[in-house]
């Protein structure tokens, strides 16, 4: 239990934290880091590395889960190259998402994390979102 972790002298993990993820494969026993080999990339890999090759790539901000359906709504009229009547109402709904986002990330900022609640992992160097 995340209640327990204090008694035993262990950090809960909170809602800002950075974190490294390890993967470890039990066949080799190999211990790897999950990183993106540039600052900007598309890929996420699985990668050996010594603990002193780790960098800003293999750093991954805990936040609160956020919506993006208006997000990708106008992604999609901007790759369609035709704005509908509706742009104006379509960008206001944009705009209350994403202060609707902000207000919940600064509201859950340093706040535990508790099992049941959804988060997502953000990569601070390429400032994109892994899951």
């Amino acid at each position: 239990r995340i209640e327990k972790a204090n008694e035993n002298n262990f950090d809960n993990l909170k809602y800002g934290s950075l974190i490294t993820l390890n993967i470890n494969e039990l066949e080799t026993d190999a211990d790897r880091k999950l990183c993106t080999k540039l600052r900007v990339s598309d890929k996420i890999s699985a990668v050996s590395m010594s603990k002193d090759e780790y960098n800003i790539n293999c750093l991954f901000k805990i936040v609160p889960a956020s919506q993006h359906n208006m997000q990708e709504k106008i992604l999609n009229i901007i790759e369609d190259d035709e704005v509908p009547q509706s742009i104006e109402i379509e960008f206001e709904n944009f705009i209350s998402e994403m202060n609707s986002n902000v207000s919940a990330y600064k509201l859950e900022f340093g706040k535990p994390v508790k099992f049941e609640d959804s988060f997502q992992l953000y990569q601070e160097s390429s400032k994109r979102f892994m899951c």
